[in-house]
């Protein structure tokens, strides 16, 4: 039984409550839990109402007997998700972590540590690589379900079994397991437990039993490159990162874990567009699980392909730093701030983002420099941020870095050092504060680092109604000839020179039928450096189709032609089409459209 008093949140109490009802360690009362959590009968009453509540919009129920207390009954898979959710929600501070060992060692004495040290040991005889912001969630997890697995069993499908078989880990797992006698099914807590690592385990290339996942990594970051006009100039990289991370984000989602991405609603609003195109491309692996994915995992993708985007940018050959980005939130913390930082300091280069454990273990001539988002003890410089920056938090981080490491003589004054020099000679008017003109000059500072993704046109400003036609033709001409007259208005504005129509041609002939996005729309499009002068795109629709590579797999009704002038400028008007191509009534609007007004319409919608 808990018995220390600290201050507990409502949700504090409630996680909690559910832990120890869920552990069945003992027949749970109000009383019980009025004791254990230091509040009046009234506060626990209220507690139970919003635990049933929020078990029955989870497909559990939570009754009361005089028997056996309160207890969770429905699938042992949504219980255990009960648990999970739990944890995670009191993983965040000391005092709320030891109650949690104060519940498991109920079960035995340093029951906790036990399984602690268990683990640990499993991940070190069988080297492998863990993601380090899940580890501690998994253990505490793995101890409840060890608890809960002496008594109740875990059913899993006949498919996922059969996914599971194929694994090295389940071999590997077994042995795991057998530490634990008390199991009742231990063929069957084998399998779970097999999934419930690989989601937190990083995968090497081509893992045996996940060869499936790398060819769906491969399908994305196509996708990827198809949605946005960008060629990743090293391809294979960038589904070896991807496949790294999709083969946990694969199991988790399989075992219905959640992971904890408390920035997704500052993801979801400053990388909306990237997120949009992030949630599109990620459609295969959606297709795996017949599942829409967790907006969490998509926003978690949206960083790691941001990053990419990000790293593509071309860099002058000065020297070369190497910073190390740290963050004790978790992965998706750390991914935020490299994305920000490596569009900041596109001279530094940006190892991936590492824990604190990671850190320690890190040769100091591996790096140069931290960023990190609390302070810590180190040899080498240290840039203390917050996860996401500011605009004055911009300034001044890339004024302090130049001073100290970058440019000595070329150091950003800070917007304090600019007021201090004019204030003195100039008058200001009435209700006009420093503070009014530091933020007035700051943002006129900052102007350059402003994101692409906030200054760039939208489909609309874009795909304006000179720009878009319609072909009748019967028969229609050759996919080739298809392209050109989709391009014909680009030339005719003069954003683009002619060769740039052959490009978009050569670029199917090299690679194939890249650039159809599905449903009889394509997307045709060739490098900056092919004859692009200025961001543009154009729209042509045909009456009948045009076989892409005189392809029948390939009927193409609307070519939308873009000319990029960069990786990130258009991505704005390209989530916009993601939008309409991830509606099925809007994509049938768009394919029966006959005029114009329709089609301007159409995208003017998707962009409120």
């Amino acid at each position: 039984m808990i018995r220390q008093a600290i201050n507990l949140t409502e949700n504090d109490r409630q996680a909690l409550a559910i832990l120890m009802i869920s552990a069945e360690l003992e027949e749970i009362s109000v009383y019980h839990l009025q004791d254990a959590l230091f509040v009046s009968r009234g506060t626990i009453l209220a507690d139970i109402k919003k635990i049933q509540k929020y078990a029955q919009e989870n497909d559990v129920v939570l009754k009361y007997s005089r028997q056996s207390g309160y207890r969770f009954y429905g699938d042992e898979r949504l219980i255990r998700q009960l648990i999970q959710k739990s944890i995670l929600a009191l993983l965040y501070q000391p005092a709320t972590k030891e109650l949690m060992v104060n519940i498991l060692n109920q079960f035995s004495d340093d029951f906790h540590l036990r399984v602690m040290t268990e683990i640990r040991q499993f991940f070190k005889n069988h080297r492998l690589t863990v993601v380090p912001s899940r580890t501690e969630e998994t253990i505490y997890f793995l101890a409840f379900v060890i608890i809960r697995s002496s008594t109740h069993s875990i059913v899993l499908t006949d498919s996922e079994i059969s996914i599971l078989n194929h694994l090295i880990i389940k071999k590997k797992v077994v042995e795991l397991v057998q530490h634990f006698p008390g199991v009742v099914n231990q063929e069957a807590e084998t399998n779970y437990w097999a999934m419930v690592l690989m989601g937190m385990i990083q995968a090497k290339v081509r893992e045996y039993g996940t060869e499936f996942l790398y060819d769906c990594s491969y399908e994305i970051c196509r996708k990827v490159e198809h949605s946005t006009g960008i060629e990743f100039k090293a391809f294979n990289n960038v589904v070896d990162h991807i496949y790294a991370h999709l083969v946990p984000a694969y199991f988790r989602i399989l075992g219905k874990f959640t992971i904890q991405n408390v920035l997704i609603e500052q993801i979801q609003k400053q990388y909306n567009h990237l997120f949009q195109i992030t949630h599109y491309s990620l459609t295969p692996l959606e297709e795996l699980l017949g599942e829409r994915l967790p907006d969490s995992e998509i926003g978690y993708f949206t960083i790691l392909f941001g990053g990419e985007i990000a790293n593509m940018a071309e860099r002058p050959e000065d020297k070369r730093y190497r910073a190390l980005v740290v963050c004790p939130s978790g992965m998706s913390s750390s991914l935020i701030m490299r994305s920000e930082l490596a569009t900041l300091f596109p001279m530094l280069d940006f190892i991936e983002a590492r824990s604190f454990f990671e850190l320690e273990q890190m040769p100091l001539d591996d790096y140069d420099l931290i960023f990190s988002s609390v302070d810590l003890e180190t040899q080498k410089p240290l840039y203390v941020m917050p996860p996401i920056l500011s605009t004055t938090d911009k300034v001044e981080l890339l004024r302090q870095v130049q001073r100290e490491l970058l440019l000595p003589s070329v150091v950003v004054p800070s917007v304090t050092d600019i007021l201090e020099t004019i204030l003195p000679y100039v008058t200001l008017k009435e209700g006009v504060t420093q503070d009014k003109i530091k933020k007035l000059v700051t943002k006129k500072m900052m102007k350059q680092l402003k994101k692409k993704g906030d200054e760039s046109p939208m489909l609309s400003e874009l795909l304006t109604p000179d720009k878009i036609r319609f072909n009748h033709e019967t028969p229609t001409p050759n996919w080739q000839d298809a392209i050109h007259l989709a391009g014909a208005p680009l030339v005719q504005n003069d954003d683009v020179e002619p060769r740039y129509l052959d490009a978009m041609v050569q670029k199917v002939l090299d690679f194939g039928p890249f650039i159809h996005l599905g449903f009889g729309i394509a997307l045709p499009h060739a490098r900056p450096e092919d004859g692009v002068k200025d961001l543009a795109m154009s729209l042509l629709k045909f009456s009948e189709p045009v076989y892409l590579l005189d392809d029948e797999k390939n009927p193409i009704r609307i070519f939308i032609c873009l000319a990029a002038v960069d990786n990130e400028t258009h991505l704005r008007a390209l989530s916009s089409l993601t939008k309409i191509l991830t509606d099925k009534t809007a994509v049938q609007r768009l394919l029966e459209a006959e005029t114009t007004e329709e089609i301007v319409t159409l995208i003017q919608e998707g962009e409120e």
